[in-house]
């Protein structure tokens, strides 16, 4: 009986393995799809071109609030809650700007 719950512990770990991998496959397929558009837009950089902080404020003019976190996350090297932070901060920036 403890073969049969360790066989049926196994295979609910690897099933489980199998569906984080899937469920990361597709978030990073979504990502770069994401980014592909955002590129064609003109608010991603290009190709070889390394991401600046002023590519960063264009997202967010864009309305491209996932992306500029992504992006932030990246350039800076910190974590999730102080990218989201950031972004919003140089939303609320950029909404001064334009007098909304």
């Amino acid at each position: 009986m403890y073969s049969d719950i360790k066989d049926l512990l196994e295979a609910v770990v690897m099933s489980l393995v199998a569906i984080f991998a899937l469920a990361w496959a597709i978030g990073t397929i979504q990502t770069r799809q994401q980014i592909r558009r955002a590129r064609a837009r003109g608010v991603w950089p290009p190709l070889g071109q390394i991401p600046t902080d002023e590519d960063l404020k264009r997202l967010v003019k864009a309305g491209e609030t996932l992306l500029a976190i992504k992006m932030c996350r990246r350039l800076h090297n910190i974590r999730l809650i102080e990218a989201k932070a950031v972004v919003e901060k140089l939303a609320q920036q950029a909404d001064a700007g334009d007098g909304r």
